[in-house]
């Protein structure tokens, strides 16, 4: 559909375009009024569009996709989602058909994307076949054109700071406000989302618990189980001071009264690495505090089962697969194996 445009009384540009017989408002942003008419169109093409034995469009199925995406996963797995996608769809011809996509269509995509790691590209294969699979699932494709498509490895996470990074980066932080959130994620090794979207309501101090339920964590939608994160003390003092500050909506802001995102987070870790090059990891980050939290709990001697549950896994093995950086510990390693010896000396 054509897009047509109007001026409002008060200046303003109106994009509007007609679908069927019913005039649509686009919005006042031209680039998004262009993105929203294809996916309107796309809608109205799976309701009305001849069986022709073809496959339908991969729009098609990828906007479909995400809608589902949107009712029934969390906000943030539709957001990263809803990126990936966008981004694969801007690069292949709007009109091709499932049938017609082939694996170096996808692999060459992730290769070509400025700034992605090998995690990045297999995040960005992981989200075009799991919309392939949705849509096979549901016998909306015949099949999944790149179910053997093969995925970079990953690596393990290796970036882990100490007790005298810490410090550094403490006595970096003039803002209270990203001192609270940073604090937070040391002492309890949250995901980064877990402490941007913290409410008062999810607290209960009583039983020293954060609750999140299966919808709003990482691994809900596989273990149908809410997540808990059990507080210590300076938490739960922490959290009793901003639940009253902020009695609705995220307890973490910024100066600005406003809920931290991922991309204000970044930057304030950004000016610490620029201000102390070379004293403080490359890809210091809120992932990086969960990373020492995890590495930290290990070498205290904790089980495996023991920190899955804390961190939130929703599988023990996870951890020593996953977080492969025990070794970076390795004055704690030199004493497992030397009361190793001990015990065996002992023994004979």
């Amino acid at each position: 559909p054509k897009i047509s445009s109007r001026r409002t009384a008060n200046g303003t540009t109106r994009f509007f375009c007609k679908i069927g017989y019913k005039q649509v408002s686009l919005g006042t942003d031209l680039a998004i009024a262009q993105r929203e008419v294809v996916r309107l169109a796309l809608g109205r093409e799976r309701n009305t569009s001849p069986i022709d034995g073809r496959s339908p469009r991969i729009a098609s199925v990828a906007y479909e996709w995400l809608d589902w995406i949107k009712a029934n996963r969390a906000t943030s797995t539709y957001e990263q989602h809803s990126r990936v996608m966008l981004l694969f769809l801007d690069t292949i011809p709007r009109d091709m058909r499932v049938e017609e996509l082939k694996r170096h269509h996808v692999l060459d995509w992730v290769e070509s994307v400025p700034g992605w790691s090998n995690g990045g590209r297999t995040q960005g294969i992981c989200s075009i076949h799991a919309c392939l699979s949705w849509a096979c699932k549901r016998d909306k494709i015949a099949f999944n054109p790149i179910a053997k498509i093969e995925r970079p490895e990953k690596g393990h996470r290796e970036t882990i700071i100490t007790d005298d990074q810490k410090c550094l980066i403490l006595s970096s932080i003039e803002s209270v406000e990203f001192r609270n959130v940073f604090m937070f994620c040391i002492e309890q090794g949250v995901r980064p989302h877990e402490a941007r979207t913290l409410t008062a309501r999810q607290v209960d101090f009583e039983a020293g618990t954060v609750r999140f339920d299966r919808k709003s964590h990482k691994t809900g939608s596989k273990t149908m189980l809410s997540r808990f994160v059990y507080l210590t003390p300076a938490s739960v003092n922490l959290l009793r001071q901003l639940a009253r500050k902020y009695p609705t909506g995220p307890v973490f802001r910024d100066e600005a009264n406003q809920p931290w995102t991922r991309h204000t987070m970044h930057r304030r870790f950004r000016k610490i690495r620029t201000a102390h090059a070379g004293k403080l990891p490359a890809n210091l980050s809120t992932y990086v505090l969960r990373h020492t939290y995890i590495t930290e709990a290990l070498a205290a001697g904790m089980s495996d089962a023991v920190v899955a549950e804390l961190a939130g896994h929703s599988d023990p093995t996870m951890i020593q697969r996953t977080y492969g950086h025990m070794r970076e510990k390795r004055e704690s390693m030199r004493k497992a194996a030397a009361r190793l010896s001990a015990a065996r000396v002992d023994d004979v």
